[in-house]
């Protein structure tokens, strides 16, 4: 009997280049859990209905996700495979809730009971993946701007974005052209470290946004 084995899913397939459509499947399965589509208690105006009923796949938060962790190591990039493939295996349902079950399979009530025992497991690589996941999604969840730029979480949060400064007010940090061999005192290097770590993670989001 001939036996055939499956074809690896191509780069070109992969979303964001590195994740399989199954394993994006569960990750858009565990941003829902984060946060489901609810119904609204009764009287909601329709803007807080909105909110309630506004799932994590509606606003593409796994798909920012992925693009956002595109830009890790490729060791980085292993671990959250394994995560995923944990996921989508009968021992993690097993080990996890005490049922051989996939975690895609599972009630919204079972999967965020799935996500709890993750979040307080004494494995330390399951905590740092729930929390990896968690912190994303909420992130992206309720910063991600719409083509207009607003994320349509803030009106019934109350929340309003900061205008930006107008052109013609002058900028309170000046950058420091360099067009020679220069040396850079200690703390204008350590400051200029601490920036780079602030804004980066902004700039991988923004470039995953501006993708889709």
């Amino acid at each position: 009997m001939a036996v055939t084995s499956k074809p690896e899913t191509s780069v070109e397939n992969r979303v964001a280049g590195w994740l399989t459509p199954e394993e994006f499947s569960i990750l858009e399965t565990v941003c829902d859990t984060f946060f489901p589509s609810l119904e609204p208690p009764d009287g909601s105006s329709e803007e807080l209905a909105a909110y309630y009923r506004r799932s994590a796949r509606i606003l593409n938060v796994a798909h920012l996700i992925a693009e956002t962790l595109a830009f890790e190591n490729e060791d980085e990039q292993k671990k959250f495979h394994k995560l995923l493939s944990l996921l989508d295996s009968l021992l993690g349902g097993l080990m996890l809730i005490g049922s051989p079950r996939k975690f895609k399979s599972l009630s919204q009530e079972k999967r965020e009971k799935y996500l709890t025992v993750m979040a307080n497991s004494p494995m330390g690589q399951l905590r740092q993946g729930y929390q990896a996941i968690k912190r994303l999604a909420g992130f992206i969840y309720f910063s991600a701007p719409n083509a207009q730029g607003v994320n349509p979480n803030w009106n019934v949060l109350d929340y309003t974005a900061p205008s930006p400064l107008p052109a013609d007010v002058p900028q309170p940090i000046k950058p420091l052209t360099i067009s020679e061999d220069t040396i850079l005192e200690a703390d204008a290097v350590r400051k200029a470290a601490i920036i780079t770590k602030l804004i980066l993670p902004y700039k991988k989001l923004r470039q995953c946004q501006n993708s889709i």
